[in-house]
């Protein structure tokens, strides 16, 4: 008698590099917007600082959303399955939330555009990473 088990199709890893690419320029541009945006209202002030001793800059966001679209779809190659990613991205997200607390004598406008861009980042890679991409 044969059993069949269902095994979890991966993709193939040209797949994974384009969701990564996708969703990395996707996250990338709605936090520069989400960056200029609060940088006009004055949520990023000079005395803030975050990374190296430094004010929040541009090339942070980029860095940072790049970096975090990137390992979110590395971790989608590894596991593989979609639901149990989510679940992951879901775990990930809600730790996530609590690192704009940690910055020294912030202000409540730079939590609340830094935790809008962590939503930004993590709604993007998880809706990527659910969408088929057809490469030719």
């Amino acid at each position: 008698m044969n059993s069949t088990s269902k095994q979890s199709k991966r993709l193939p890893f040209k797949s994974y590099v384009w969701k990564a690419l996708v969703a990395a320029i996707i996250t990338i541009v709605l936090n520069l917007i989400l960056f200029y945006i609060g940088d006009a209202n004055g949520a990023f002030p000079d005395q803030i600082k975050v990374m190296a001793d430094n004010s929040l800059q541009s090339s942070n966001v980029i860095m940072m959303s790049l970096l975090g679209t990137v390992i979110g779809i590395i971790i989608f190659a590894a596991v593989g399955s979609i639901r149990a990613f989510r679940i992951i991205a879901v775990i990930g997200f809600i730790l996530l939330i609590f690192t704009p607390f940690t910055v020294k004598e912030t202000t409540t406008k730079f939590i609340v555009y830094l935790e809008l861009m962590h939503v930004v980042a993590a709604v993007v890679t998880v809706w990527v990473a659910s969408r088929k991409i057809k490469i030719q």
